[in-house]
């Protein structure tokens, strides 16, 4: 609420309370998109923010991917006859216990 102030010839102030009018609703659309759209400007601002992302990294070159597929296949190999091995050793001790 706005307040005005009118001071007396006494120097005492006296506030008078001002009602402000509040603009009345208008029977017109809402600016607000609806759901749809709304839908669909947050699925091409996260496409627009992915591409950005993506624009930001740095690729590995041929050569370091192939490196890279080489080491994880190996590793993947060693840790498979591994895992076999101790697999074979377990099942042996078992089924001279059982």
């Amino acid at each position: 609420m706005a307040e005005k102030v009118e001071k007396k010839a006494a120097g005492q102030a006296k506030v008078e309370k001002t009602k402000t009018e509040k603009p009345k609703a208008s029977p017109q659309k809402s600016d607000k998109p609806n759901f749809l759209q709304r839908g669909w400007m947050a699925f091409r601002r996260y496409i627009n923010e992915t591409i950005g992302e993506l624009r930001k990294v740095q690729w590995p070159t041929r050569k370091e991917a192939i490196n890279l597929t080489i080491v994880v296949l190996v590793v993947s190999i060693v840790m498979a006859f591994f895992l076999g091995g101790l697999d074979f050793i377990f099942s042996r001790i078992l089924s001279l216990v059982v």
